[in-house]
């Protein structure tokens, strides 16, 4: 509660006075949003093997990685062709 009050008014007021005047550390506000931003990135890398998982099967296990990516760029979905192999990589060979 204290650290999400910080992360609000962190643009009015400093870390370090509302670090003291609320009695929590600054490596433990800092610990805190760097674990929010990694829930952030694993809810995008899940949404994205699923989106992946879901093209690899409707071309029935044969587009890898460069047709899947141009084919998302058709839709409007812009992913680095690197991304969409990291996501099938970790789906293992069959998405």
């Amino acid at each position: 509660m204290r650290y999400a009050f910080m992360q609000k008014h962190r643009y009015e007021f400093s870390i370090k006075a509302m670090t003291k005047v609320l009695g929590v550390s600054r490596s433990g506000f800092y610990n805190w949003v760097s674990r929010s931003a990694d829930k952030s990135k694993q809810q995008y890398r899940m949404q994205l093997d699923s989106l992946v998982q879901q093209r690899f099967i409707a071309s029935k296990e044969r587009s890898g990685a460069p047709r899947l990516t141009k084919e998302l760029a058709s839709e409007g979905s812009k992913y680095n062709q690197k991304t969409i192999a990291a996501s099938m990589r970790r789906q293992g060979p069959t998405g």
